[in-house]
């Protein structure tokens, strides 16, 4: 039986389990006689929903081989695409660089795709697994994990060891010594508290020692029924008719109509005459690109109101380097800056298709700040200032290579000097 042959015979996915077999294969063929540091792995899984009577490796040779630290990420990799399940779990573990005590090194560089796939994997199956089980003990004292519903649950052979939280009432004698912690504080002294017996009630000094004697001869802090009954018959309590609860329903509705209801225009702008607050409210302009004061009832479309606080906030700067925060959504208003406005920052100007170095405040619509690109960079040497620069494929694609730069910049900078 070929080892593909075997692996098949658990629910599987057959592009990843072709794929898996032949780079066992390669990396048997390509790590002979490699003298590195090489780690054990087991070809067929020996998780228990999988193959665990392939576990011995003595029993079966063929299940053993030498990876290195490299190959055996990959290979947990396509055992997760190919079964899933408990595999999820070892390629987790390597993801995030667990390793046991013979292993020297992990390698768990993946991508934000792959760890976001496996994360919610991870957490399908610790759900999956965890649903409605349960620690219990048998007859022995043994612990026993399995689900809530299992027949030996059920039948009462299993006791669970989870023990519900149970009310437990103060006795006299902590009540007695939580008055003696309070009689230490002065704030105290004068406290009372509410003694009910049958239909009875008494207000005694908490700090007192009598206060533990009425404890003792029965009194209780709670209201009692008696009392409550007694009450209500003195008040001579008569329930809701139909009519009473309709009249009280309108009632409520009506006041709650009559609290949300809209003002209008005229009642706001008369309620200004008896109010001394400031109805201005700071915003920023789209039309004439600045800050300035709005009356509150006569904002319009191309205002926007203006915070300073938050995660949803920007830093600009004014020409003197004073800084202010500013919404994201909003553009850098007229007189204020993105960047510090004394900062170097490389620009290229369109018109005479050159590289300047100038100060951010300087900077105008026509020159374009260069970043230091990420990938495909390819460097220059700025002819006459002895500097190097790296320019992206895609600028040089637009807009050609600058006229002071040059790719020999060793051979300029020997003809200048």
């Amino acid at each position: 039986m070929t080892i593909y042959n075997t692996l098949k015979t658990k629910p599987h996915n057959p592009h990843y389990l072709a794929k898996y077999c032949r780079f066992i294969e390669w990396c048997r063929n390509a790590n002979v006689g490699y003298d590195d540091y090489m780690e054990q792995h087991h070809i067929a899984p020996k998780a228990k929903d999988l193959f665990p009577e392939y576990t011995k490796i003595k029993l079966h040779p063929w299940n053993e081989i030498y990876l290195t630290p490299r190959q055996h990420f990959i290979c947990h990799w396509m055992l997760w695409k190919v079964y899933g399940g408990s595999q999820t779990f070892a390629f987790k573990a390597m993801v995030n660089g667990q390793k046991s005590k013979y292993q020297e090194k992990r390698y768990n560089k993946i991508n934000s795709k792959t760890y976001e796939s496996i994360r919610k994997e991870v957490l399908i199956k610790i759900t999956e697994t965890n649903s409605h089980m349960s620690t219990y003990v048998n007859l022995n004292g043994d612990k026993v994990r399995c689900r809530n519903d299992d027949e030996r649950v059920l039948s009462g052979e299993l006791i669970s060891i989870v023990k519900g939280r149970k009310f437990k009432r103060r006795t006299p004698e902590q009540c007695a010594a939580q008055s003696i912690r309070l009689r230490e504080t002065e704030r105290s002294k004068n406290r009372k508290k509410l003694l009910y017996f049958l239909t009875y009630r008494i207000s005694v000094l908490y700090n007192n020692p009598i206060f533990i004697e009425y404890l003792n001869q029965g009194w209780v802090m709670n209201c009692t029924k008696e009392y409550r009954q007694m009450k209500r018959d003195i008040r001579g309590f008569v329930p809701w008719t139909e009519d009473a609860k309709k009249s009280a329903r309108e009632s409520r509705s009506n006041k709650i109509r009559k609290i949300t209801s809209p003002w209008s225009m005229e009642t706001r702008i008369n309620s200004r005459y008896s109010d001394s607050r400031d109805w201005n409210i700071y915003v920023y302009n789209y039309l004439t690109k600045n800050f300035e004061y709005v009356d509150l009832l006569l904002i319009e479309s191309h205002h926007i109101k203006v915070f300073s606080r938050g995660n949803g906030c920007k830093t600009i700067w004014d020409i003197e380097g004073n800084r202010k925060l500013l919404n994201v959504g909003i553009p850098v208003p007229v007189g204020y800056f993105s960047t510090y406005p004394t900062e170097q920052v490389t620009v290229f100007d369109i018109n005479t298709q050159c590289i300047y170095f100038i100060q951010y405040k300087d900077k105008k619509e026509s020159q374009i700040i260069i970043r230091s690109p990420n990938g495909g960079r390819i460097k220059f040497g700025i002819v006459g200032m002895e500097k190097n620069i790296y320019l992206n494929q895609e600028f040089i694609d637009e807009y050609g290579i600058p006229f002071n730069c040059t790719r020999n910049f060793k051979v300029q900078v020997s003809h200048m000097q």
